[in-house]
């Protein structure tokens, strides 16, 4: 082979090389970097962030996506998704950020739930420590565990992702336990004090209807007692609530208390009459 065949080889060689060059970077003009989370429902999310370098850019997904969980924002703000079969078309100018979020497609006819991913940039998975993972990536770049239990691992290229959620047991709830039953001695001291105060009540109460009790002594009777049965004894040991009322000037709400303890003990006796009081005079003090 002659020089002259050797160059034209070599020439289109270049020229090649220089083609293959324009096409990839026509492929991506711009910078991506993706990130994979499993929370403990078990639904995983795909968020892609990264620069626009041209006014349109052609997002190829790592992960087949369920077309109606895709969310598109530029620069922070909410821009309609445009997918077409495992792309997201997106508009801008050049230098602005964007974030890419979605739910992939999963296969849940093997063990656990699976999807395939890929990306020719670095990645990062992130699962949460209820999720059991049961493949890890052939090129993992770091990995490590959060404070909270979270598995983080970096990786590059394609991974299948499978991965089960654990069920955890919900430990049962302790069976309520006795309260512990009081000394026998403190029950016997509160029945017995019990006994002594209703039987202190009741003598009481049965002192002042018979009278072997000087009330008055005892202080139950005070001013507005004594006028009342004054007023009954002036008026011949009769008289209407309603009389003794406009008599006394007293409202109508403080005589009827002093009545009603006048009545329990064992003064005066309350005669119902259709809508009206009748106080009857009993004894004097």
């Amino acid at each position: 082979m002659n020089r002259v065949g050797i160059a034209s080889i070599a020439m289109g060689l270049l020229i090649a090389m220089t083609i293959i060059s324009l096409m990839m970077g026509a492929t991506r003009g711009y910078t991506i970097s993706g990130t994979i989370v499993i929370t403990e429902d078990g639904v995983p999310r795909i968020f892609l962030n990264g620069t626009l370098e041209r006014d349109i850019e052609e997002i190829q997904l790592p992960s087949d996506p369920t077309p109606a969980s895709v969310v598109v924002y530029v620069e922070g703000e909410l821009r309609t998704p445009v997918v077409i079969n495992d792309s997201v078309i997106i508009s801008g100018q050049p230098g602005q950020s964007f974030t890419i979020e979605y739910i992939p497609e999963v296969d849940t006819s093997g063990e656990g739930v699976a999807f395939r991913y890929y990306s020719g940039y670095d990645s990062i998975l992130r699962v949460s420590s209820r999720v059991v993972l049961l493949s890890l990536p052939e090129t993992i770049l770091e990995s490590f565990y959060d404070d909270d239990g979270t598995f983080t691992v970096k990786f590059r290229g394609l991974y299948e992702i499978r991965y089960v959620v654990s069920e955890v047991a919900t430990p049962p709830e302790p069976p309520p336990t006795a309260s512990e039953p009081l000394p026998w001695n403190l029950v016997l001291v509160a029945v017995l004090a019990s006994i002594v105060a209703v039987g202190f009540l009741a003598w009481r109460y049965r002192s002042a209807k018979t009278g072997e009790v000087d009330l008055e002594e005892a202080g139950f009777l005070d001013e507005t007692d004594h006028l009342i049965l004054e007023a009954l004894e002036e008026a011949g040991g009769e008289m209407y609530q309603s009389e003794l009322m406009r008599r006394l000037g007293i409202p109508k709400t403080t005589l009827w208390r002093h009545i009603r303890r006048l009545e329990v003990l064992g003064y005066v006796e309350v005669i119902k009459e259709y809508r009206r009081n009748r106080i009857r005079l009993l004894r004097k003090p």
